[in-house]
């Protein structure tokens, strides 16, 4: 039998969150990126082209590095309600009418 879906779960876009928390967009993003640097460098060092490798897995660090920023930026955002968003948003850009 099939279980009664908690409506909590479900976002407006019709995305299911089981944890019941919000995903960070941002997080996927990074993770593709870090793992296509990754193999890469992986592909480079096998077939022997040391320089690129190298510098491959350099990328990967810097890719890393801006995941983590990134997931740290935002975590603040995404883990608030909107309208706490939209109020710090307003302050940010000193929008005091309030568009509707």
């Amino acid at each position: 039998m099939m279980e009664r879906m908690d409506v909590d779960k479900v976002r407006a876009s019709g995305e299911v969150d089981v944890f019941g928390k919000k995903r960070n967009p941002f997080v996927l993003v990074g993770a593709l990126a870090t793992a296509g640097v990754l193999f890469g460098g992986i592909t480079a060092f096998r077939r022997g082209n040391k320089a690129l490798s190298q510098n491959m897995m350099k990328a990967r660090v810097v890719c890393q590095g801006v995941t983590v920023a990134l997931m740290v930026a935002t975590s603040g955002v995404l883990g608030s309600d909107k309208a706490l968003f939209q109020e710090t948003w307003k302050s940010w850009t000193g929008d005091t009418q309030g568009k509707k």
